[in-house]
């Protein structure tokens, strides 16, 4: 049941839910985008089977610190991002002019306490598209030597995952 507020009255309306791994099924997905103002967390635990098995090439979302109708807390950025990574993962904060790399050295607690929101982008760790989509999105000196240094197709000496 939702209830929303409009001009002086509440509109109460009854919604189904199904998680994306109910939805989806056995199917694949090149891009999931995920913008539930505040509920991606929910969304993202509902598709666990779907990203476990890698059937979701390309993955944005929003991470909001409060939900927008209720305003209760949701699920950090690092803890979301950390969760991405076991599960084979990259993801990257988008800014208006890179995707800055959320995992391991490149991490900064600055990241979940300076933010009221951030958009995220992930892809399949070791998948080609991956540094294309990369390489696609804006790349200067310092994102370039990244991409090619961790994101190009064959590279294999990705940091492990650790949990901050």
């Amino acid at each position: 049941r939702s209830d929303m507020h409009h001009r002086h009255r509440t509109i109460q309306d009854t919604v189904s839910l199904v998680t994306l791994d109910s939805f989806i099924g056995n199917r694949s997905a090149f891009l999931l985008k995920i913008d539930t103002e505040g509920h991606d967390d929910k969304v993202l635990l509902g598709s666990h089977k779907l990203l476990r098995s890698n059937r979701v090439r390309f993955l944005v979302f929003e991470v909001l610190k409060t939900r927008v109708l209720s305003g209760t807390p949701t699920t950090s950025l690092s803890r979301l991002t950390s969760r991405l990574f076991k599960l084979g993962y990259l993801c990257f904060l988008m800014t208006r002019s890179a995707l800055v790399p959320l995992w391991n050295t490149w991490w900064r607690d600055a990241y979940d306490k300076g933010r009221t929101w951030a958009n995220v982008f992930c892809g399949i760790a070791n998948d080609p598209g991956l540094f294309h989509a990369y390489v696609a999105f804006g790349t200067n000196h310092l994102t370039l030597d990244f991409a090619l240094n961790y994101l190009k197709p064959g590279t294999e000496d990705l940091p492990a995952c650790t949990d901050w």
